[in-house]
């Protein structure tokens, strides 16, 4: 991703951010001197082939908002997780209830794309365990 994209992306989820800085791509979000959250890519296999997402979270690692960056997905079904009916579900969200709904978590598959909407909720909640191992081992 492009630094401007990146800087795009970044206000648009954190609209009084300050100041960012990238460490093991994990973008550390500040308005002011505070943290304001973290931000990372997620990546996952959906039904046509790779599927990229952009995940803000709060400093509780709670979803503040996903944008899906990129992905391959059916027009009309799969690429439906672009949406906002699907990815408004994901704010607010720890990690553990990152999963269709099937699957125990809460997030609504979308009808006819249930692969999609299982490899965005699984990429996501497997990249962001792995973001919060990272992180609460440098507090």
């Amino acid at each position: 991703l492009r630094e401007a994209r990146i800087k795009s992306i970044l206000e648009s989820i954190f609209p009084d951010l300050t100041s960012f800085q990238e460490s093991d791509e994990i973008f550390v979000i500040r308005e002011g001197e505070n943290i304001a959250g973290y931000a990372f890519v997620a990546a996952g296999r959906g039904y046509g082939g790779s599927i990229s997402i952009f995940v803000g979270i709060k400093p509780d690692y709670s979803i503040k908002e996903i944008e899906v960056l990129s992905h391959t997905e059916t027009p009309g079904l799969g690429n439906k997780i672009t949406e906002d009916p699907f990815i408004k579900q994901f704010e607010g969200l720890l990690v553990e209830d990152i999963a269709l709904l099937r699957d125990g978590g809460k997030i609504d598959a979308i009808t006819g794309a249930t692969v999609s909407s299982r490899a965005v909720t699984e990429a996501i909640q497997d990249r962001m365990i792995e973001i919060i191992k990272i992180l609460s081992g440098q507090i």
